[in-house]
């Protein structure tokens, strides 16, 4: 959870957006690698994906309970999350539009 706030915290300056998933998650694998060809086209946003079978204490503290998940977290801050069939890129780039416009 330390290496996660960090990360949050380091990175004030980007756009961060986290995809928790697991490898056993049938759906969750087509959204990921939409969601990462448009978003490794932007500079300011920064990907990272989240195994949840290897992130326990993450699952636990944050209490997720339904994947796929996306966090966008703009200045230290959560703005937006989206679970399961709500992700989707339209709704993903709206929702970092909105974080890229907001001051």
């Amino acid at each position: 959870m330390k290496q996660y706030n960090n990360l949050i915290m380091s990175n004030m300056s980007y756009i961060l957006v986290f995809y928790f998933h697991s490898i056993l998650c049938q759906t969750c694998f087509p959204k990921f690698t939409i969601l990462e060809q448009y978003l490794k086209r932007n500079n300011n946003i920064i990907f990272i994906i989240i195994d949840i079978d290897k992130s326990k204490e993450i699952v636990e503290e944050l209490d997720i309970t339904s994947i796929p998940l996306v966090q966008i977290y703009k200045n230290g801050k959560l703005k937006e999350e989206c679970y399961g069939a709500e992700i989707c890129l339209e709704i993903i780039k709206k929702k970092i539009d909105n974080c890229l416009l907001e001051n």
